[in-house]
C-alpha cells in the first residue's frame, strides 16, 4: 500500500534509532465525593459507617495497591490536581453493577487528560459482615485499586482480550483453565469473580509491552515506525526487503516496535520480515482504527492476521479477538473490539519469520501492529528503504494515526457480571 506523510514528516525528525525522553506526567486521584459513595456502600452492605481514619486508610491502600501494579512503569499517583493530566475519579456514581468506565481504548496515550472512573459504592457486593472490620477494609481497597488500575490501563491502550496475552494461541479456540483472570485487565465477561477482585493482581506480560508506548505516562518511549510507501505484498518481496527489527523493553524482558501502516486499497495485503530466534516467541496484535461497525458477514475489525515460518508456512492465524470466560480465539461471541491478535507463536526455526496484515474486501483504514518477541538476532533498528522511516519522538502522531477511537462502549466498562 502506498501512503504519504509529507506533511508529518517534515515537523518530525527522521532518525535511524530514537526515543521520546521526558518526565512521565502523575495519575491524579480524585477523592471528591469518596466519603459519600463509601457511605451509600456501608448502607447497602448493612455494616457501619467507614470513619474518617478508615476512610484514610483506605486511601493509602489504594495508592500502595496503584503504586505496586505499576510499578514497572514511571506512574506517579497523586491527591493534588496538577491539571491537564489523567484522572482517576472515585466519587461518580452509576446504575448497580456497574464498577468502572473509562474514556477510550487509547493505544499510545494520544490524548493524556482520559478520564477513568471507579463507581466506588457499587462495590457493596465486596463486603461480608461477618468479616472482620480490618478484613473488608482490605478487601474493599484492594477491589477498588484494582479496578482503578484496570480502567487507567484501558485509558492507555489495553482492552480486554489482552488478559489472554500470556497465552500461547495460534489459532483456533483454546481452553484457558481461567488463568486470564490472574491479570488486571480481566473482567466480569473474561469471568472474573469476587475472589479475583479482592486479590492484587498484576499485568500480562503483553500487557506490559502495550503499556510501554503509552505516551506521557513512560518518560522513554520503545520505536515507532511509520509505512511512508510500498510495503511489500508477497513473502518473495518481503524476503528481498530489510528486516523490521525490535527494540528491548525496561518493563518487560520483551523486544517490541509498533508499525502505523494503512490498508489503501481493497484487498490489500503487507507483509513484514522479522529476524527471530529458535527457541523464542512472537506476539502480533494489531489496533484497527476503521471507525464503527463491520461490513455485513464479517466481524473481526477488518483484517485477518498471519504468521509464516521461513518456508512460507503459514503456522498462525487470527481474524477475531473473541472470548468467552475460559474460551478464547475466533468463535467466542464475547469480545471488545475483535481486532486480531496471536500470542506467543513458538519460533522453531531461526530465520525469517513474516506477519501478513490483510484487508478485508471493500474496506480501507488504517492499522497499527505491534510486533514482540523475547530475542532477537539483532536489536537494531533497520527500516525498509523507501518503505518506512522512523518517527524521531517515537509517537503515534495525529496525523499518522488520523482517526483515533474514543469511544464509551461496554468495552470500556467494567461490571460485576
Amino acid at each position: 500500500m502506498r501512503r504519504t506523510f509529507s506533511a508529518m514528516l517534515t515537523a518530525v525528525t527522521v532518525c535511524m534509532v530514537c526515543s521520546a525522553t521526558g518526565q512521565a506526567a502523575p495519575i491524579f486521584l480524585d477523592y471528591g465525593d469518596f466519603d459519600s459513595r463509601l457511605g451509600e456502600l456501608a448502607a447497602s452492605a448493612g455494616i457501619a459507617a467507614f470513619t474518617s481514619s478508615e476512610i484514610d486508610t483506605i486511601k493509602a491502600n489504594i495508592k500502595s495497591d496503584l503504586d505496586a501494579i505499576y510499578a514497572d512503569f514511571d506512574a506517579t499517583f497523586v491527591e493534588t490536581d496538577p491539571g491537564g493530566v489523567a484522572v482517576i475519579d472515585f466519587g461518580l456514581t452509576a446504575a448497580p453493577g456497574a464498577l468502572g468506565e473509562a474514556d477510550a481504548i487509547d493505544f499510545g496515550n494520544q490524548v493524556a487528560a482520559d478520564l477513568a472512573r471507579v463507581f466506588s459504592a457499587n462495590f457493596d457486593f465486596i463486603i461480608e459482615s461477618a468479616e472482620p472490620r480490618a478484613t473488608q477494609i482490605d478487601e474493599l481497597s484492594a477491589a477498588l485499586a484494582g479496578t482503578a488500575a484496570h480502567e487507567l490501563a484501558h485509558n492507555l491502550g489495553l482492552r480486554h482480550h489482552d488478559a489472554y496475552g500470556d497465552l500461547t494461541y495460534t489459532g483456533g479456540d483454546i481452553a484457558t483453565g481461567g488463568a486470564q483472570n490472574a491479570y488486571i485487565i480481566a473482567t466480569g465477561s473474561t469471568g472474573l469473580n469476587e475472589t479475583g477482585r479482592e486479590t492484587l493482581r498484576e499485568f500480562t506480560d503483553h500487557s506490559k509491552v502495550k503499556l510501554s508506548f503509552a505516551a506521557g505516562f513512560n518518560a522513554v518511549l520503545p520505536t515507532t515506525i511509520t509505512e511512508v510507501a510500498d510495503v511489500a505484498s508477497t513473502i518473495a518481496a518481503a524476503t528481498a526487503a530489510a528486516a523490521v527489527t525490535l527494540d528491548p523493553l525496561t518493563a518487560v524482558a520483551r523486544s517490541a516496535v509498533n508499525i502505523l501502516g494503512e490498508i489503501s486499497t481493497s484487498g490489500d495485503s503487507d507483509i513484514f520480515r522479522l529476524e527471530l530466534t529458535a527457541g523464542t516467541t512472537l506476539t502480533a496484535d494489531v489496533n484497527n482504527d476503521f471507525g464503527s461497525g463491520f461490513p455485513s458477514g464479517f466481524s473481526n475489525g477488518n483484517t485477518e492476521l498471519r504468521i509464516y515460518n521461513p518456508s512460507g508456512v503459514m503456522v498462525a492465524s487470527s481474524l477475531r479477538s473473541g472470548y468467552s470466560a475460559s474460551t478464547y480465539g475466533n468463535t467466542p461471541a464475547s469480545g471488545d473490539g475483535f481486532d486480531p491478535a496471536v500470542y506467543n507463536v513458538p519460533i522453531d526455526t531461526t530465520g525469517n519469520w513474516f506477519v501478513q496484515v490483510l484487508g478485508e474486501s471493500g474496506v480501507t483504514g488504517d492499522y497499527q501492529l505491534l510486533l514482540h518477541a523475547d530475542t532477537l538476532t539483532s536489536t537494531t533498528v533497520v527500516p525498509e528503504p523507501s518503505s518506512m522511516a522512523l518517527l524521531g519522538i517515537g509517537l503515534m502522531s495525529a496525523g499518522a494515526w488520523r482517526r483515533r477511537r474514543q469511544r464509551k462502549e461496554q468495552n470500556q466498562t467494567d461490571s460485576a457480571a
